[in-house]
């Protein structure tokens, strides 16, 4: 994997803050695969298109290298734009973090529908019991509707789009 100085200033940037996980999207990377990154204390991992292929989308996550240990288990999607990442928090007890990329507007309402296919079939393999977090680019504008969707309650602005009414549908038919 070649991160450019760029993505060098970003993860430098993130490592001050010193969370123990970050989600990354749009990093554009090829391939899929893991590095240590021990200056900045930071385990890398990624899922872009393969080799060879336009550098478009890439879901990554930023693990602390002492939760490194901690994983169960690393899953892709079907796509480059879902990955998941279990991590044991205690003998019996698991966090389940997905990181996302959704299409934007302007990619046909098919490859929306493959994404959310893709991401219901990655909740599916998570066990019940887990502690869950999705999280990344949605693409997505939800508005103020908190009528129409109680889960939004008081706090969204402006309007909703076509891909705020998609994320809101995905959450309500996984009881999200």
């Amino acid at each position: 994997m070649i991160i450019s100085t760029r993505g060098h200033k970003v993860y430098n940037t993130y490592c001050k803050w010193a969370p123990l996980i970050y989600l990354l999207s749009e990093a554009r990377v090829l391939g899929e695969g893991q590095i240590n990154e021990p200056i900045s204390g930071y385990t890398i991992l990624w899922r872009g298109l393969p080799e060879g292929q336009r550098r478009e989308v890439c879901v990554q996550f930023a693990l602390k290298n002492s939760l490194v240990s901690s994983i169960a288990e690393i899953r892709s999607g079907i796509s480059e734009q879902t990955m998941s990442c279990r991590i044991k928090l205690t003998k019996a007890r698991f966090l389940t973090v997905i990181s996302i990329y959704s299409p934007t507007m302007s990619h046909s309402d098919e490859s929306v529908r493959q994404f959310y296919d893709d991401l219901v079939e990655l909740l599916r393999k998570v066990p019940i019991s887990d502690k869950l977090v999705i999280s990344g680019n949605f693409n997505a504008r939800i508005g103020n509707d908190y009528v129409s969707w109680p889960v939004l309650r008081r706090h969204g602005i402006g309007k909703c789009n076509k891909n705020g009414v998609d994320l809101f549908t995905f959450c309500t038919e996984n009881n999200l």
